[in-house]
């Protein structure tokens, strides 16, 4: 398959400032702090546009959240519930599509290959 065009660009969090990154951060780290079991900054797709945005994710045991960082306030939480009729996948490396059951595929790409296997 041919490489996907939004890997050819650099991720959306490159150009953060060094305060809006260090945000981040603190609020991953807050996250993992109170018992999830992963987060951090990932890029989202939108559902009608397919822009790849900017999202603090945080994987616990039962979900799977993601939400906008505004002035370095949460904002938008969403959320899906892990559960047996959903399915997983990693794809080109870099991308985790979520497949709920009878709802669209829901789309993250993490910085690197790596990182999304942290």
């Amino acid at each position: 398959a041919p490489p996907c065009p939004t890997m050819q660009k650099p991720p959306p969090w490159a150009g953060s400032s060094d305060a809006a990154a260090r945000t981040l951060e603190l609020l991953a780290g807050m996250a993992v702090a109170q018992g999830a079991l992963h987060a951090g900054v990932v890029a989202k797709r939108s559902d009608w546009v397919h822009t790849w945005n900017e999202r603090l994710a945080i994987l616990s045991t039962e979900s799977l959240t993601w939400q906008r960082v505004l002035a370095g306030e949460p904002s938008d939480e969403r959320a899906v519930i892990l559960h047996s009729g959903m399915s997983l996948s990693v794809r080109e490396q870099s991308h985790l599509v979520v497949q709920p059951a009878g709802r669209a595929p829901i789309w993250f790409r993490a910085g690197s290959g790596p990182e999304l296997q942290e």
